[in-house]
């Protein structure tokens, strides 16, 4: 009997409009293809099967070249590559299996709403060149590829250790040990040797190793996945390709990373991950794997918005047999643009491939993320022009040892670390003089801060001396925090005061003798008064390191600075204390603050490190600690072998007796360059004539400078004298305060838009609160529409004339519309108000209808049109701030149209209509009160949504602003949604937010745990008015999920859903909780359809917890939906129950019909 898999044809109601194109060209992200090309027919799969089998097809037959291929339900095994088609789809739901290494898809248009994945790696042994053969991966050849859905290749690499394994070029050489491919594998036990790393870092193209297992079957590597795009590709999905998991067992080893290779003009993605993560196992956790995107113009790339994906490839978790851990994998990247920001999330990876290794942020925000800069390039300088703030992150900087070029951390704003962040950071050779010169250099403007359990590891050269500078206006050390350098100057056998055989080395003071061999310890050397030479290695031992810090303000000292030598043990000698080097204004701290410099201490035969050396300067000691040390080593067995104490100088720079302090001060703020003196204190030989004086203008930055208007004189209780100028002359008779005044100085940038003039160019710089007044002027058949620019004040952009009050520098610009209404259309990448990407130029007035089919375009201000169309592959983004109101429609019509609106307001007078696979996103802002949205779309109309047409509403991660839709009525038809899922507070945060591995709670609390034990999250929020984000899990390290956004609907008519609302949380995985969900708030007249909502926790497996349920709440005066279809569940464990999230709540309020009443008199 013939068995035939199971399929049925699917009739064209079923399909749809939306399946089948009649469209002119096919569309994707940003780019059309060429013009002319019709769409071909569209020929659906849906059962299980081999992709030959021509009765799963809805045309009958096989696709053949230039159809519209849609895998639509079911699954189908493709094992040789297909002709090219006009576009194939995975539909959400569907899987597509390639089979074969040489098998590949080759369209116009890629696009992944279901899953793609690929058979497994079968491999037992390599061919006759000694190399290992790839069986099977995912390939995709396309002009442009979208990512909604998920390409999985986890687990799909060359296997774990079974009876024969393990396999592949990483493996482990023994059992146990983690599997290796751009990361080498964690290991068991000392000594043994885990997988080496392979392959190609700006070409990877291989499958990940298996890991060992002592009795049976270790993890499997990850698999393969090559996305081959001439144009543009899309990731707001997930593309995957984990080494394997082995949550349960002992003695096992995890699969690594296998790897990821994209090639396109362009990339972009929000809310996309792409990972090649190690697999962790109970002993030797596997390496990260390897992935590389190479855009091919980087012109293109610059004017698109940052990509916001999650780039993974972490090494594997370690578990509790673990000796050694295994490496990060590679990310290599052909240009910064490629790179988050101002948010960059769950990115892991030693960084490969960036030209010139010169990166440059304007805002930094790192989140779960592991970052190393390679060591084998000649520079690395990393900018950021505002603040770094760092959470449960770390970066890498090593220096080049080749290299006398030093490495720059530059942050123009405060840099903060938070939540167990670390930075490394290696210094390169530097030439003499050592006091001037330094290796590398962290540079900060504003304020240093480093929270508890937060570190900062400089390395000095370690066969050079050059040392890290630290340069910051204040450094804040909490209590549990440190600058660390212990072990980190000069290695075994290297430095001016290397030991002697078991002796100790030197540094501040001698190292230890080894007397019964008459081997001395090292001599001591360098500066008391300026030490920057890190401390001498002894033959076995490393000796501590350098800190420098030069701060202009306050160093406050609650944690620790440390630069110890490194230990001995009976025949090996210790090593040398470093160096700890601070000049400041004032110093500062509490009881939990130390400053060592240490000599490493030893046993036996051999000789104890000799102390470092310590020198602070200060101008004001508000601590007056005795928590200093560079005591020499301790040898345990005899005190005769101890190195001898180094230095501790404390100085105040103001202490001699014929000296007298001028303060030098700055009000309201300290601009420009006093001279000879700078701010701050500053000892003055007494009786000396002085004379004074500073720049003005000063400081001018980003359209502000600064005038000094005068200076008073004092001796900190009575006035003694003022002037009017930049120049003081006074003779120091006592301590003295000299104070400069300034004043702010705004320069006002003003222009006129095309089809107009100004009155008068009114350009320039004006004191602080100078009134400036501004005429726009039409020119004939046109009349002015308004003022632009972030300079305009909030209410103002109608005013003609307008009259500015200069307290901030401005930049306006007067904008002109046509007498006659008009179509405008939009083309190219700008700003709303630039008249030459409009067709007809010239931004468009109330009158005018808006067309934007393609290329982006960034409103800023407030505007009102007649209406506005975003089709195709058009872009429009509403940016904090601004408002977008229309007296008709709003629509939304194609799979590549999308409209942002981030912390803004759009307003329809008519409907707003997302079809086709429109999509709009929300992204709450920060909120003053939770129950204020932060987003507002509203519809004079209705709201409709048809059929794969999505709106994603984000809350603020970690503030949980939101947004709300408003309309008369709101439909959303079936495969039509609104997407919330992992929306809500990001990781760690939240009023829920879980301990550790714990889940996040909200209308349930978080699962727990237990084995750690770590809580989940408490509930909070309202059950009949549900306003708040769902909190994210707990991070024990391994990171962590985000809750559930919020979906909040006002109607004052009908709410038809057909299609679904989806607030859940993400999903956690073994040492990962999970997120709680979030809410959906819905207030109507009448509430209709057969769709669903849900607000689940997320699940999870392993040892953590799953999320809390969120919350439901629908108030209607009629109720003609079916109410088991909504959830609020908490997440489910995959085996323990007692780990499960806590139920949320469902609410079904009932609304009184409105009535009549009488009044008689």
């Amino acid at each position: 009997m013939q068995v035939r898999p199971f399929c049925r044809r699917r009739t064209w109601a079923e399909n749809g409009w939306w399946c089948s194109p009649r469209v002119a060209a096919i569309l994707s992200i940003w780019l059309f293809l060429p013009a002319g090309r019709l769409a071909g027919a569209e020929n659906s799969w849906s059962g299980i099967g081999m992709w030959t089998n021509s009765a799963c097809w809805s045309l009958g037959h096989v696709p053949t070249e230039g159809e519209d291929v849609v895998i639509a339900a079911g699954r189908t095994t493709l094992t040789a590559s297909a002709p090219k088609f006009s576009s194939l789809t995975v539909g959400s739901g569907a899987t597509l299996v390639f089979d074969g290494w040489e098998t590949a898809v080759t369209a116009d248009l890629v696009r992944i709403n279901g899953t793609a994945t690929h058979s497994t790696n079968m491999a037992v042994s390599t061919n006759a060149l000694g190399e290992w053969p790839r069986d099977n991966r995912v390939w995709i050849v396309a002009t442009n590829v979208q990512v909604f859905g998920a390409i999985n290749a986890d687990f799909r690499g060359w296997r774990g250790r079974d009876s024969g394994g393990p396999y592949g070029p990483g493996r482990p050489a023994f059992d146990r040990g983690g599997g290796a491919y751009g990361g080498r594998g964690g290991t068991y036990s000392a000594g043994t040797l885990a997988g080496t790393t392979y392959g190609s870092e700006s070409v990877p193209e291989d499958p990940g190793s298996g890991g060992g297992y002592s009795y049976g079957g270790g993890g499997a590597g990850g698999g393969a996945v090559r996305i081959d795009a001439t144009g543009h590709v899309l990731v707001n999905g997930l593309i995957s390709a984990n080494g394997e998991y082995l949550t349960a067992g002992w003695d096992r080893g995890g699969g690594s990373g296998g790897s990821i290779f994209i090639t396109c003009a362009t990339f972009a993605g929000t809310g996309g991950v792409i990972r090649a993560e190690g697999g962790c196992a109970s002993h030797g956790p596997g390496g990260g794997g390897r992935i590389a995107i190479v855009c091919s113009d980087p012109a293109a790339q610059a004017v698109l918005p940052r990509p916001f994906v999650a780039l993974s490839v972490a090494r594997g978790p370690a578990g509790g047999g673990c000796n050694q851990q295994a490496e990060h994998g590679t990310l290599y990247l052909n240009t910064p643009l490629l790179l988050p920001e101002p948010v960059m999330s769950n990115c892991q990876g030693r960084l490969r491939g960036l030209p010139g290794w010169s990166l440059s942020f304007n805002e930094l925000f790192l989140t779960n993320s592991f970052l190393q800069f390679p060591s084998n390039v000649e520079q690395t300088a990393i900018s950021v022009s505002n603040s770094l703030v760092m959470s449960a992150s770390t970066l890498d900087v090593e220096g080049y040892a080749l290299s006398r070029t030093p490495m720059w951390l530059e942050v123009g704003g405060d840099m903060v670390l938070t939540n167990g962040s670390r930075i490394y950071i290696f210094a390169g050779p530097t030439n003499p003089p050592a006091t001037t010169n330094c290796g590398a250099l962290i540079s900060v403007n504003g304020a240093l801060v480093l929270a508890t359990n937060c570190a900062i590891y400089p390395a000095a050269n370690n066969t050079n001396g050059g040392a890290v500078l630290i340069r910051t206006s204040n450094l804040v050390l909490q209590a549990g925090s440190s600058i660390n350098a212990d072990s980190r100057g000069w290695t075994t056998g290297w430095g001016p005061g290397r030991g002697t055989g078991r002796g100790g080395a030197g540094h501040g003071g001698k190292g230890g003798w080894a007397y019964e061999w008459g081997e001395p310890g090292g001599q001591a050397y360098g500066s008391e008064q300026s030490p920057i030479e890190p401390g001498s290695g002894s033959n076995h031992r490393s000796g501590g390191g350098t800190i420098w810090v030069q701060a202009a303000g306050t160093v406050n000292i609650n944690g620790t600075i440390t630069a110890q030598g490194q230990g001995g043990a009976h025949d090996n000698g210790a090593a040398a204390g470093g160096s700890v080097y601070i000049t400041c204004d004032t110093i500062s701290g509490g009881c939990s603050g130390r400053i060592n410099a240490d000599g490493g201490s030893t046993s036996g035969t051999s000789g104890g490190g000799g102390g470092g050396r310590v020198a602070v300067y200060y101008r004001s000691d508000h601590w007056g600690t005795n928590a200093v040390s560079a005591s020499g080593g301790i040898n345990s067995s005899s005190g005769n072998r101890n190195g001898t104490n180094g230095t501790v100088v404390w100085v105040c720079t103001a202490t001699n007796a014929d000296d007298r302090v001028l303060t030098v001060r700055g009000e309201p703020g300290p601009h420009g360059q006093p001279s000879p003196h700078d701010y701050g204190a500053n000892a003055v030989k007494a009786g000396s004539a002085l004379t004074e004086t500073v720049a003005s203008p000063a400081d001018e930055s980003s359209g502000t400078a600064y005038a000094c208007i005068g200076w008073t004189l004092s001796n900190g209780t009575s006035l003694i004298n003022t002037g009017t100028s930049n120049t003081a002359h006074f003779a120091m008779d006592s301590d003295l305060y000299l104070t400069w005044h300034w004043t702010s100085l705004y320069y006002l940038a003003c222009s006129a838009n095309v089809n107009g003039s100004l009155a008068a160019d009114r350009s320039g710089w004006y004191t602080n609160m100078a009134l400036v007044s501004l005429q726009a002027v039409p020119d004939a058949g046109y009349s002015f529409l308004q003022w632009s620019g972030a300079g305009v004040p909030a209410g103002m952009h109608t005013n003609n004339p307008l009259n500015l009050v200069m307290d901030r520098p401005r930049d306006v610009m007067a904008n002109f519309a046509s007498l006659t209404a008009t179509q405008k259309t939009w083309t190219g990448v700008a700003e709303w108000f630039s008249a030459a990407n409009w067709i007809p130029p010239g931004p468009p007035g109330m009158q005018d209808a808006v067309v934007i089919p393609s290329g982006t375009n960034t409103l800023r201000d407030p505007v009102t049109v007649k209406s506005v169309l975003v089709c195709t592959a058009g872009v429009l983004r509403v940016e904090q701030g601004s408002s977008l109101a229309t007296a008709g429609s709003v629509t939304i019509t194609g799979l590549s149209a999308v409209v942002h609106v981030t912390n803004a307001t759009l307003r329809c007078g008519g409907d707003l209509r997302i079809l086709a696979g429109g999509s709009l996103y929300t992204w709450g802002g920060a909120a003053a009160h939770i129950s204020n949205a932060t987003v507002d779309v509203s519809a004079g109309g209705e709201i409709r949504l048809t059929s794969n047409s999505v709106i994603y509403a984000a809350s603020h991660p970690t503030n949980g602003g939101s947004s709300i839709l408003r309309a008369r009525d709101v439909t959303i038809e079936a495969g039509a949604m609104i997407n919330a899922e992992g929306r809500g507070y990001g990781v760690t945060y939240g009023p829920g937010v879980g301990t550790g591995r714990g889940g996040g709670g909200y209308g349930g609390a978080g699962g727990m745990a237990y084995g750690f034990p770590e809580l989940g999250g408490p509930s909070y929020g309202w059950s009949n008015a549900p306003v708040h984000p769902g909190s994210g899990s707990g991070n024990a390290g391994y990171g962590g999920r985000a809750g559930g956004g919020v979906i909040r609907i006002e109607a004052s008519g009908i709410v038809t859903l057909n299609g679904s609302l989806n607030a859940n949380g993400l999903n956690g995985q073994h040492d990962i909780g999970s997120g709680a969900g979030g809410s959906i708030f819905i207030t109507c007249r009448r509430m209709s359809g057969s769709g669903q909502m849900t607000a689940r926790g997320g699940d999870t497996s392993g040892t953590s917890g799953g999320g809390g349920g969120g919350r439901v709440a629908v108030w209607s005066t009629t109720l003609d939906f079916p109410t088991n279809n909504a959830t609020a569940r908490g997440g489910i464990h995959a085996t323990d129950s007692a780990r499960n999230g806590g139920d949320g709540t469902i609410v079904w309020g009932h609304i009184p019909a409105p009535g009549t009443v009488f009044v008689v008199r």
